[in-house]
């Protein structure tokens, strides 16, 4: 529920899943609900509404005032409304009251206790319910909110909630731009955004714009459009002063950056600095030049110096007043020569973009692993419907870690993981910790066996073994299965590729088949187990299987 106004935390969103709200009155209550001092009542009013709990009031004469929060005051105008109804109370007097409730002075709450008894005798009724009406008031008014302000949290959440519902890809746009440089709530709404089918496309140095932006990836061909989200030059550290400047150049060019020296010869580079440059290449914004990182790092002073030689009385000031010429570039301009370097390893790349924008862009670490996240995980992160305290296994890399010493001195261990879904915290106790310790790095891709339970709304974990992921298949596959067509013309020559393939890469792991064939105008699935065949297991092996029948098709199997 990321970006619903009010409704994001987890204990809400928690509360909302049980509640299943049917009117825009039932959002205005849970807003004003989800407080200090009615909140323990919301398990009551959910039941209430669902008809699993009789509704009940204090005393019948209450029932017109409490019958749409199902017996239990809400709001303060409720609380002013039995104030007049039991206590006899005027309008102006049960505002009193209410203002007294909420300052909580001692006398000139037994002041009004003692108006309230009065009052309510002379309608019949005794002084025990009374004082157990007056207690009841008095714990809703300290912390309740009026009707009006509920009214406005609540409809405004309904609006935020319809827009994501129904302009989604627009709405997540729209919160990141709102929340531009936090890079951890970059991260969070991004994950949302892509569990709901939504691509997060990288920066590019000729497709952004400074904010981020929607792009329409269907082409027309489907009726239904897919939408992607673009990194904006502000969501970059460090590059939100340059952004304006970037997004001026393309529309002064009127076309595409050609490289690195073009580009520095076509901005104004007392803006665009030596810092937000570097940024954007770590962040992949330039990966479009066709030239690794790495080595486009190493060029940046050469094309500095370039740039400003190609544009010296911009740089100086010396331009007119009037020029809409300055920063363009030469279009006949000679690039000198790259500098060489050797390209960063895949895991640099990503933690420097991770570092920089909040998330991984290029690729996931957990990428290489996938098959057996999907094969061997049984619990993944985005899961809000498992069992508690349970043993699970979890596939992911781990993000974040604390040492931390127990009450008897001994080194524990704090940490985050993460998987394609979501994160979880996760507790490894000393006795665990001395034992996979070497294991329970940050950076790490590892399976976790824990218990794990929903403590409002979040995954947390208790680990009970680690275990590396080049480990994890040897211990957990039992098979590799591929998948066939018979219906494929191609089917036959896959076949003879695919045999070809596994007495090239044999191994210890049994193959087993699942042909699709057509029968009675249906499809059928035979399941085949190849006896005299068993293959090696690794990624490559699995790659070169899939280049032939797809990846879809080749799965590992515990």
């Amino acid at each position: 529920m990321a970006g619903i106004f009010q409704f994001e935390s987890s204990g809400m969103q928690s509360y909302m899943i049980q509640f299943k709200p049917t009117t825009v009155e039932d959002i205005i209550a849970m807003s004003a609900l989800y407080r200090p001092g009615p909140m323990q009542f919301i398990p009551t009013y959910i039941n209430r509404k669902h008809g699993k709990e009789t509704v009940e009031y204090p005393h019948p004469m209450l029932e017109p005032v409490l019958k749409e929060t199902y017996g239990i005051p809400v709001y303060q105008e409720q609380v002013m409304q039995i104030a007049q109804v039991m206590g006899g109370y005027t309008l102006g007097g049960a505002d009193l009251l209410r203002r007294a409730m909420g300052k909580k002075k001692p006398e000139e709450m037994a002041k009004h206790r003692a108006i309230f008894r009065e009052g309510a005798a002379k309608k019949n009724v005794d002084e025990k319910t009374a004082d157990a009406v007056y207690d009841m008031m008095e714990k809703f008014a300290g912390y309740g909110f009026n009707k009006s302000h509920a009214a406005a949290y609540g409809v405004l959440a309904y609006w935020t909630a319809y827009l994501k519902a129904h302009y989604t890809a627009e709405f997540m746009a729209a919160i990141l731009n709102s929340e531009a440089g936090d890079t951890a709530r970059a991260k969070h709404l991004t994950d949302e955004a892509k569990s709901m089918g939504i691509k997060i496309l990288p920066p590019s140095i000729n497709k952004s714009d400074a904010l981020y932006t929607v792009e329409d990836l269907s082409n027309g061909k489907t009726q239904l459009e897919q939408k992607a989200i673009r990194v904006g030059f502000t969501g970059i550290k460090h590059v939100s002063g340059a952004a304006k400047e970037i997004v001026l150049a393309r529309k002064r060019r009127k076309k595409n950056f050609k490289n690195l020296f073009d580009l520095c010869s076509s901005v104004d580079l007392r803006v665009v600095n030596k810092k937000a440059l570097e940024c954007l290449i770590e962040a992949g914004a330039m990966d479009e030049f066709g030239v690794h990182r790495a080595m486009l790092i190493a060029n940046i002073e050469k094309a500095i110096e370039f740039g400003q030689k190609q544009n010296k009385s911009a740089t100086l000031g010396q331009e007119g007043f009037f020029n809409d010429e300055k920063f363009i570039g030469d279009e006949n301009a000679v690039y000198p020569d790259l500098i060489k370097a050797d390209a960063w390893t895949d895991a640099e790349k990503l933690q420097r973009e991770k570092t920089l924008v909040g998330f991984y862009l290029s690729n996931h670490p957990l990428d290489p692993f996938r098959r057996d996240w999907e094969a061997f995980a049984t619990l993944k992160l985005g899961d809000r419907n498992h069992e508690g305290k349970r043993l699970q296994r979890i596939v992911g890399v781990i993000t974040e870690t604390k040492k931390h010493l127990d009450k008897k001195g001994n080194p524990m261990l704090f940490g985050v993981i993460e998987d394609f879904e979501g994160k979880a915290d996760f507790t490894v106790f000393a006795s665990v910790y001395e034992r996979f310790e070497k294991d329970l790095q940050k950076d790490a891709v590892v399976m976790l066996i824990a218990e794990a339970e929903l403590k409002e709304g979040q995954p947390k974990l208790l680990v009970q073994e680690v275990i590396p992921i080049r480990k994890v298949r040897d211990k957990y596959a039992s098979k590799v299965v591929l998948r066939l067509d018979a219906t494929d013309g191609e089917s036959l020559q896959k076949a003879k590729t695919l045999k070809q393939i596994c007495e090239e890469c044999k191994g210890e792991t049994p193959l087993d088949f699942e042909v699709w064939i057509e029968a009675d105008g249906k499809p059928q699935r035979l399941k085949l187990f190849a006896r005299n065949i068993t293959i090696d297991s690794g990624n490559d092996v699995l790659d070169k299987l899939a280049s032939v029948v797809g990846e879809d098709a080749v799965k590992l199997a515990g």
